[in-house]
Parts: C-alpha cells; sequence; structure tokens
C-alpha cells in the first residue's frame, strides 16, 4: 500500500482534497476518479463529511472517525538507531529486535551469568546493559528501578538481583513503564484481559531484543510469562520500571498497571493466542496461523522513499499507456484508491518476488498470470491523510472458495507512516502497528478470522 504526505487542503470546510506533494519525484497529475464532475459519493466519502452511514456485511463502519480510538494496544517497531526517536504513549509496546545481539548469539548472556554468579564480582556487564537501555529510551535514572533473575528452568527464578525499592515500586504502580530483555532461553509474554484466560495475545520475547511497554497498557493486561519448553542454559532477565522522557503524556487511568511476574510458567497447550506478535528483522523460518508478523525496513531504509515514487510513476506510465485495468478505482465506497492491475510495474513486480521468495508462497510461481486473483493482490494508493481503509475481513475469511488458495496475508507500506489497526470479533480489543516505509507485515489465517 502506498500513503502520500499527510498535507491536506480544505474547501468549504467540509470535503477534504488530497494534499500537496512537492517532491520533484512526483507528478503532479489530477487522476483522482472521485474528483471528477459527477463522480458517484461513496459512504465512506459521507462518513468523512459527518453524514451518518451505515456498515456492511464486512465493514465495521465506514464512518473514519471510528478509527480515532486509543488502542488496548499500540505496537511500534523501532528502528536502528542509537536513541529512541519516537514518541512513546502510555499504551504503546515499542520492540527493538536484535538489539543486543541476534537470536542466535549467547555471549551476553554467558557474561550476565558470570557475573551473577560470582557474588565478589563487579557489575559491570549488568550495569552497561542497563546504562544502555536507559540511554535508548531516555529512561530518568532517578525514576528507575531494576531486576535481574537467572531462571535455571521453568518456574521461580534461581537467583534474583534487584533494587531494594523494586517490589515496593512494582506493587504500587507508580511508574510510568517497564522496559524488559531476555538473555540466552527465550520466553513469551501474554497478555490477558482480567478474567479471560481464552484469549490473549502473545509477545515472544527473543534472545537480545529490547521492548518497552507503557503503564496503561500494563493497566488494561494482566501479564502472564510462559515457555514451551526448558533452555538448554537457561534464561537471564532483566525488568527495570522508570519514566521515559518521551512519554507524549501521562497515563489518565486511575487503574494501576499490572505488575510483570519473574516467574516463567509453563504454557498451557490448550489455549492458543488470538495473536502472537513477532516483530524480528531475521529470516522466518517458521509459521503459525496464529502470527502477526512486522519485519521493519525490508525493502529499504525508512527514510528512502525512492520506491515509493518509482511505484507511482510506474503505475501512472502503465495507464498514460492504456494498459487494461490500471487505472485508478475508487475502493471501499471511497475510502482510497485501487489499481486492478499493477502487474505493469516493474518495481511492483521486484516486491512481489521477494515476497513470494521470502515466504515460500506456495502458489507463487503462479504470480505472473493474467490473473490477479491468483494470489489475492491488492495496490491500494491513500493519497493523504483524509484515505483509510475501514476494519475488515480479508476474502478468505469467509469465501470458501478464496479459503481453498489463501492462508496469509502478506503487505508492504511505502510512503508515509500509516497504521494497521486490528479489531477483535469477540471483545472489540484494539491492536495497532503503525506502518513505516518499507515495512513488511504478515498475518495468518486465524488472525483474519478473529480480528
Amino acid at each position: 500500500s502506498l500513503s502520500r504526505p499527510l498535507a491536506i487542503k480544505e474547501t468549504k470546510g467540509v470535503h477534504r482534497r488530497p494534499g500537496v506533494d512537492d517532491d520533484l519525484r512526483f507528478q503532479q497529475i489530477e487522476d483522482d476518479p472521485r474528483d471528477l464532475p459527477g463522480a458517484a459519493i461513496g459512504k465512506a466519502q459521507l462518513g468523512a463529511r459527518g453524514i451518518p452511514v451505515s456498515g456492511g456485511m464486512n465493514t465495521v463502519s465506514l464512518d473514519p472517525a471510528s478509527t480515532f480510538v486509543e488502542p488496548g494496544l499500540r505496537c511500534i517497531c523501532s528502528v536502528e538507531s542509537d536513541v529512541y526517536s519516537g514518541t512513546i504513549c502510555p499504551e504503546d509496546l515499542v520492540v527493538a529486535p536484535d538489539f543486543f545481539e541476534t537470536a542466535t548469539d549467547m555471549q551476553m548472556y554467558d557474561k550476565l551469568l558470570v557475573e551473577m554468579q560470582e557474588t565478589t564480582a563487579e557489575k559491570s556487564e549488568s550495569e552497561q546493559v542497563m546504562a544502555r537501555i536507559r540511554e535508548y529510551f531516555r529512561l530518568d535514572r532517578e525514576s528507575c528501578t531494576s531486576c535481574l533473575t537467572w531462571h535455571q528452568q521453568m518456574g521461580e527464578p534461581a537467583l534474583t538481583v534487584k533494587d531494594p525499592d523494586f517490589d515496593a515500586t512494582q506493587g504500587s504502580g507508580k511508574f510510568e513503564a517497564v522496559a524488559f530483555a531476555v538473555f540466552g532461553g527465550s520466553c513469551e509474554l501474554r497478555l490477558q484481559r482480567p478474567g479471560n484466560k481464552r484469549d490473549y495475545v502473545a509477545i515472544p520475547c527473543i534472545n537480545g531484543a529490547l521492548h518497552l511497554m507503557g503503564a496503561a497498557a500494563l493497566a488494561r493486561w494482566r501479564c502472564e510469562r510462559t515457555t514451551w519448553d526448558n533452555w538448554d542454559n537457561g534464561l537471564v532477565s532483566l525488568i527495570i520500571l522508570g519514566r521515559p522522557w518521551g512519554m507524549s503524556r501521562r497515563r489518565l487511568a486511575a487503574v494501576p498497571p499490572n505488575p510483570v511476574p519473574l516467574q516463567i510458567n509453563l504454557a498451557d497447550p490448550l489455549y492458543r493466542p488470538t495473536m502472537r506478535i513477532r516483530v524480528t528483522r531475521q529470516d522466518v523460518d517458521r509459521l503459525s496461523h496464529d502470527d502477526v508478523i512486522v519485519m521493519p525496513e525490508f525493502f529499504g531504509r525508512a527514510n528512502d522513499w525512492d520506491a515509493y515514487y518509482t511505484l507511482l510513476r510506474e503505475v501512472r506510465e502503465g495507464q498514460a499507456n492504456g494498459i487494461d485495468q490500471t487505472k485508478w478505482e475508487s475502493w471501499h465506497e471511497g475510502a482510497h484508491l485501487l489499481t486492478k492491475n499493477p502487474s505493469c510495474s516493474r518495481a511492483f513486480n521486484d516486491v512481489l518476488d521477494r515476497i513470494c521468495d521470502h515466504f515460500s508462497i506456495a502458489n507463487g510461481h503462479l504470480r505472473h498470470s493474467a490473473s490477479r486473483e491468483v494470489l489475492g493482490m491488492r495496490f491500494n494508493w491513500y493519497r493523504d491523510g483524509s484515505d483509510w481503509k475501514p476494519f475488515h475481513h480479508d476474502a478468505a475469511a469467509f469465501n470458501p472458495r478464496m479459503a481453498e488458495k489463501q492462508n496469509c496475508t502478506v503487505g508492504v507500506s511505502f510512503g508515509s507512516s500509516r497504521e494497521l489497526a486490528f479489531r477483535n470479533t469477540a471483545t472489540a480489543d484494539l491492536v495497532y502497528f503503525p506502518q513505516s516505509n518499507g515495512m513488511l507485515f504478515f498475518f495468518g489465517r486465524d488472525v483474519n478470522i478473529r480480528w
């Protein structure tokens, strides 16, 4: 999907017109069919004007205001840098994959374990780890309190080193965020609504990755840490409670945040997650129908927009050459634009080839077939901040014919950042994923059904 910059022009105070893109790589062509004289006005366009409209069989709401809702969780994948430069909201979960080391590199685990087991040793390694976390998230040092644990096997930790005020701070809820990392083995952070054991969101915690979760998210979700089996060498866990300087606003809820437990329990095999959020920069070798996979900068650096402008230029060249079904169409009741035949773009085919190769798409060898339905391809263009996509299921969730040949959705976002939002069909919980330029996302069959 393509997102144009968010500048918006207003006319008569009611109808938002496409934004202005002054980049020299952008062709200034008035080719939006929604702006043509006599063009039909879709329900999404009416909803944007404040006119009440009904939804549909596969649409929760066609009113864009329905998406202006604070989520229960917003999962942000940070780009590689020395300091996290984005804002942090109380409902956010920030994930920095491979922050300390890759998942297969155990050097940090070995160093921390030696330091913990030798009581007379200086705590230089753990202090460096904590200092790096504080620097990255700009945590106020005076507000920080930490706990370092070693788990030889699942259950209660075999060794614990924590600040004197850690338990009191976690018990009182007087912190704005919790940063956590694991080294050695991996575990899973399970987020559950209080009283609901069946539905949970799973966050894999992998060796070397860094996470930060805001207090409002912790207030909404009860936390449990689990694993499917014992580790070969054990696991070292670090938890820091504190206050990030980048926090955009304070938590307003009166409910205190739930604690992050120190123990790591055996996972209950009877319950699958409604969603498993996997943020990674590495190749993914195993996939699940429960997975949502986010891969930042899969197609280049987040600040390099060449691919965005190339895709637009090549599709428009196909339109100018009269190639069949390349014209922009108003889609989803006027919510955004779509071209049915993006294969005229060489850049699009390169993107498609890489996706099919990376995920070993079973029918990917048919991707250049004359029928675009072979892979259910979509090329959406969101011209500015007024374009959007209503909550919906992809067709394989309810169409048996499509379900026979589609069991996942893979997409890439180019251009301005835009949030991919999921709404749980049973609980109405909202989980948002900001999509930066070049970011890839994947979700499995059952995620498409449950959300």
